[in-house]
């Protein structure tokens, strides 16, 4: 559709524009150059249409056989050679970080791989916050990576601090980092907390309960007396 406009509004000109102003050669080049750039988006997206069931099971975490993963991994692989897109680089990412923690044998292995689709994922797109909280949990299951899983959680808080469906990812993996992320973490982790309650506080108490932060928790909500007693209600609701 954008290409169509963008086609129609060039041809407008063509009609409107004298020819020793804009000669019809270079409008003609112009939308040659924008229609065989349009293609390739397109083709890739063909391309990976018969991958599509697969990378949605994956998303959703359904289990799939190794000889399912192995296709969906060459197809990709195969597509950004030519095709090269973040959302390619982020599945395979994906893939290999599932991929070690259910062979624990390749773990390193496939750790790193992760790494690396990722950090090509972030060549991409840089600005990606949920790229780079990837990052930070594959480093942060990497045996002494935690201090490179530090510096890729705070650049995805500082791309995006207050994108709501990373707050609890971001609040399990702050605790985990908190000597890595330095003096700033303790604040952070309470304005997570906040965050978090203004958001979902069902989910809040939830996890404050099944990952041991109760405390923490309450000490972060303790300036306000309603959002603690509703805490405290909501905390006898769940068991």
């Amino acid at each position: 559709m954008g290409m169509v406009i963008i086609t129609t509004a060039i041809m407008n000109i063509i009609q409107t524009k004298p020819n020793d102003l804009i000669p019809r050669w270079w409008i003609a080049a112009v939308i040659f150059l924008i229609s065989a750039l349009g293609v390739v988006p397109f083709a890739a997206r063909i391309t990976t249409l018969g991958d599509e069931t697969l990378r949605d099971k994956i998303l959703k975490g359904e289990e799939l056989s190794e000889e399912q993963l192995a296709d969906f991994v060459k197809g990709r692989e195969s597509i950004v050679t030519s095709f090269p897109t973040s959302v390619f680089y982020n599945d395979l990412a994906k893939v290999a970080l599932d991929r070690s923690r259910t062979q624990p044998e390749k773990m390193a292995t496939y750790l790193e791989k992760a790494a690396h689709w990722q950090r090509q994922a972030l060549m991409i797109s840089p600005s990606d916050p949920y790229a780079w909280l990837n990052l930070a949990s594959i480093y942060n299951s990497v045996q002494g990576g935690q201090e490179i899983a530090a510096k890729a959680w705070l650049q995805s808080y500082i791309t995006a601090p207050y994108e709501p469906r990373l707050l609890l990812t971001r609040l399990k993996m702050a605790r985990q980092l908190e000597a890595e992320i330095g003096e700033a973490a303790p604040a952070l982790i309470m304005q997570l907390i906040r965050q978090q309650w203004e958001y979902n506080p069902w989910h809040l108490t939830r996890a404050a309960r099944d990952d041991g932060f109760l405390k923490l928790a309450k000490e972060a909500l303790k300036e306000d007396k309603a959002a603690l007693k509703r805490f405290d209600k909501i905390l006898k609701e769940q068991l």
